[in-house]
């Protein structure tokens, strides 16, 4: 069972959930009263029929009176795969890592049993359309993986919750998850890294780390990625806001707001993670948080030709607490 804290952190982030929960309950139901009426020229309505999913999936369905007993077999088969999804409640966005087990295996599974979802749409409307099933048609009933997702079923992706030791937080491989609207809520017990999630942070992607379920100030939309670290002394807690519509991203640093860092660096290894690698995530949160010298100068618009422009831009300057403390302990090591 989840623990409180998961679920608060679930009702805090679960509007993407609910939604596509709705849409599951309502589709269902069309389904269910088409097959029942067979009213030639119904369709879908509702979130799934407004531009968010492609035309191949549920806005294009109608029962028809003439449809084969082979085709409204796959339009009961559709409405199946609903029904089991419905089933699962809230834990078909929730998941539980399992000790030393790998979080992107966990996450692409879950992810792959919400495309369920997806897959029967695009069954449902090729079987009302009369066109016979791929050879792939069965599998993706089964799993629909999240690389096989459009670009709108990708915008109407629930949100997951995911639990997970922290030793076992090895967030690195989850960039390919972060598209259109989805978001990895993790929840982590005991010691963790200190930035684990800093590798997943992109110009578009809002990423952040804290040690309380205060409310995170996530947009609206876009993809985003939070980690709860309660149990975990010597995690930093950042946030990362991502650059506006039509900005470039560049200027992270301008976007990357550090709260709060561990008091020394990691000396023995967590998990798989050695000390050094747990090094090397500070750095890059360094790398990513520290204001340029020359775009503090104003001057990074006309140094781009002169030689050495590589070695200047690596120049920070630390610009108050906690990233003067930051600085100063790469600046140790670099010693």
């Amino acid at each position: 069972m989840p623990s409180e804290s998961a679920l608060l952190l679930d009702r805090k982030l679960g509007a993407t959930r609910r939604a596509f929960h709705s849409a599951l309950v309502s589709t269902s139901e069309q389904l269910r009263s088409m097959l029942a009426t067979k009213v030639e020229g119904e369709g879908i309505t509702g979130l799934f029929s407004n531009g968010y999913v492609n035309s191949s999936s549920f806005s294009t369905l109608a029962a028809g009176s003439t449809k084969e007993s082979s085709e409204k077999g796959r339009l009961q088969v559709a409405r199946d795969v609903l029904l089991e999804l419905i089933g699962l409640g809230d834990d078909l966005y929730r998941v539980e890592v399992a000790p030393g087990a790998g979080v992107r295996c966990a996450v692409s599974k879950a992810y792959g049993r919400i495309g369920r979802a997806f897959a029967a749409a695009r069954a449902a409307s090729n079987a009302n359309s009369g066109n016979p099933a791929g050879a792939d048609e069965a599998e993706n009933l089964k799993r629909y993986n999240y690389s096989n997702w459009s670009v709108a079923e990708r915008n109407i992706a629930p949100g997951l919750l995911i639990e997970v030791a922290g030793k076992d937080l090895l967030a690195d491989g989850l960039s390919e998850f972060l598209d259109g609207n989805t978001c990895l809520a993790f929840m982590v017990s005991g010691a963790s890294s200190p930035a684990p999630l800093v590798g997943l942070i992109r110009p578009g992607v809002f990423v952040a780390q804290s040690k309380t379920l205060d409310p995170f100030g996530m947009p609206d939309r876009g993809p985003a990625t939070v980690a709860v670290l309660a149990e975990a002394e010597g995690a930093a807690t950042f946030t990362h806001q991502p650059a506006g519509h039509g900005e470039s991203g560049m200027g992270i640093w301008s976007r990357l707001t550090v709260s709060s860092l561990p008091e020394t660096a990691p000396e023995s290894a967590l998990g798989s993670k050695s000390a050094n690698q747990q090094r090397e995530e500070l750095r890059q949160l360094a790398a990513l948080s520290i204001e340029p010298l020359l775009a503090a100068s104003g001057e990074a618009s006309t140094v781009s030709q002169e030689p050495g422009v590589t070695a200047a831009l690596a120049a920070t300057s630390a610009s108050g607490e906690p990233i003067d403390r930051l600085a100063a302990w790469l600046l140790s090591k670099a010693k």
